[in-house]
């Protein structure tokens, strides 16, 4: 498979509570519809990682959250028909109540458990929801045969 190395970025954010993480049922995204993933989204050129980590979750979910309160905990490596670089980032500090903002591109907005996730979370997530608790950024590279 002939892949474009023009390098894509998208912040993931792992918003929790307890021992829960916020997921939403993606649809109408023309990416992995059906499937479940925390508040996300692309880069835009300029914009700092952390920035769109900060807008990507007041868009989706309706949060504030300070860039202090951002924990990188994962980056991960996805080759399929584009490469995308992830930066995934805890949260675990925020103010507002989680709401669904986007329902033409997603339903289902709750908090799950994280010993008991719903199955059809991308693999990327999944990486980043592992690493978790670790106390360093981890990382992790995943090819088109692994979609």
């Amino acid at each position: 498979m002939s892949h474009s190395r023009t390098a894509h970025e998208a912040v993931i954010i792992a918003i929790l509570q307890d021992d829960k993480v916020l997921l939403h049922k993606r649809k109408n995204t023309g990416w992995m519809a059906g499937w479940y993933d925390v508040p996300s989204g692309h880069v835009n050129p300029g914009e700092a990682i952390s920035d769109a980590a900060i807008r990507e979750a007041y868009e989706e979910a309706g949060i504030s959250i300070n860039s202090s309160d951002l924990q990188l905990v994962h980056i991960s490596q996805a080759d399929t028909d584009k490469t995308y670089t992830y930066f995934i980032f805890k949260v675990e500090k925020w103010t507002g109540k989680p709401k669904l903002n986007e329902p033409e591109l997603a339903e289902a907005l709750e908090f799950y458990e994280l010993d008991n996730l719903p199955d059809h979370i991308p693999l990327y997530t999944k990486a980043g929801l592992q690493s978790l608790g670790s106390k360093e950024v981890t990382f992790s590279y995943f090819d088109a045969d692994k979609f």
